[in-house]
This record gives C-alpha cells, sequence and structure tokens, in this order.
C-alpha cells in the first residue's frame, strides 16, 4: 500500500505540486471543543506564494490513489525557514456552521 495525499488551499487544487514539495503534514484530531489542528510543511526552493491568514485548506489523506477529506482549516499561521528553505502553514478547523 503506497500512500496518497493532496491539498486544496482557497479552492484549488495544489496536485503536482504538493508531490514534490511536500516535506510533512500533520493532522490533530482533538476531543472535546478544542479546534483540530493542521500543519504542513514544503520545500520553498523558489519563494511560492504564502498563503493568506484565513484562507481555507482541505487535506485529503488515503492509500494506493483513493484518499479522502479530513477536514477543513483555516489557516492561522505561516513561517518560512532557512536553510533550507522551507515554507511551514499552520490552521485551526473551520467553523463551517
Amino acid at each position: 500500500m503506497r500512500p496518497t495525499y493532496a491539498l486544496r488551499v482557497d479552492g484549488v487544487d495544489l496536485g503536482a505540486m504538493v508531490r514534490t514539495r511536500l516535506l510533512s503534514m500533520s493532522v490533530t484530531d482533538v476531543s472535546g471543543i478544542e479546534a483540530d489542528r493542521l500543519e504542513f510543511v514544503i520545500d520553498d526552493a523558489d519563494d511560492i506564494a504564502l498563503p493568506r491568514r484565513g484562507v481555507l485548506i482541505e487535506p485529503f489523506l488515503g492509500y494506493d490513489g483513493r484518499s479522502v477529506p479530513v477536514g477543513r482549516f483555516v489557516v492561522d499561521g505561516v513561517s518560512v525557514d532557512a536553510p533550507p528553505r522551507r515554507l511551514t502553514v499552520r490552521g485551526r478547523s473551520a467553523d463551517l456552521t
């Protein structure tokens, strides 16, 4: 079984860019009324555009080419580290009521 993943940011599927640059992604499902969390790190060797705070992110995770949505998150933090250049995006679960 091979893991598969995708990210949709502000309604745009990041597709191939994610597959070649994603270094890590974690989704933390928190019990109770605390917000779930998302964090992903992308290789930022050539200065990709930073997502704005408040933008909706939808991660998809699965195996063997079949993935399912694992939540909707709103960007609440972005940071760039170097060297090597890495973009870290953090989000909290979106309140879609």
